[in-house]
């Protein structure tokens, strides 16, 4: 299913964007996407609820590229193994640094740099 809260684009790669999520046609709602092609823009509708996943027109989400930085401490048992000190994701190094000062006490917590896809 997509999530028409994030960026779009059609599965072949082309740019889209949700113009409209209350858009009638033929008294039915639905969601007026547009879509830029080979220089050109056109109106495509899906009905509320349809996967518009499948079709000529078939869309997906754009994968978006995250990155931040987390505090990490090791697992004491094992010390070869790290887990999160927190569920905070930073968004610089310093950020996560200034957060380190509330376990102060814990010298072994560490900021570590993460990138993934969502």
């Amino acid at each position: 299913m997509i999530d028409w809260d994030k960026p779009i684009q059609t599965k072949d790669g082309a740019p889209a964007r949700v113009l409209s999520r209350d858009f009638v046609v033929g008294g039915e709602p639905c969601i007026a996407v547009q879509v830029d092609r080979d220089g050109y823009s056109y109106l495509c509708t899906f009905g509320i609820g349809a996967d518009a996943s499948v079709g000529e027109d078939a869309l997906r989400n754009v994968k978006v590229k995250n990155e931040g930085w987390v505090l990490m401490r090791p697992y004491k048992k094992t010390m070869d193994s790290r887990y999160l000190v927190n569920d905070q994701v930073y968004n610089s190094e310093t950020d996560a640094q200034m957060a380190m000062a509330y376990y102060s006490s814990e010298p072994e917590i560490k900021p570590v740099y993460l990138t993934w896809e969502e």
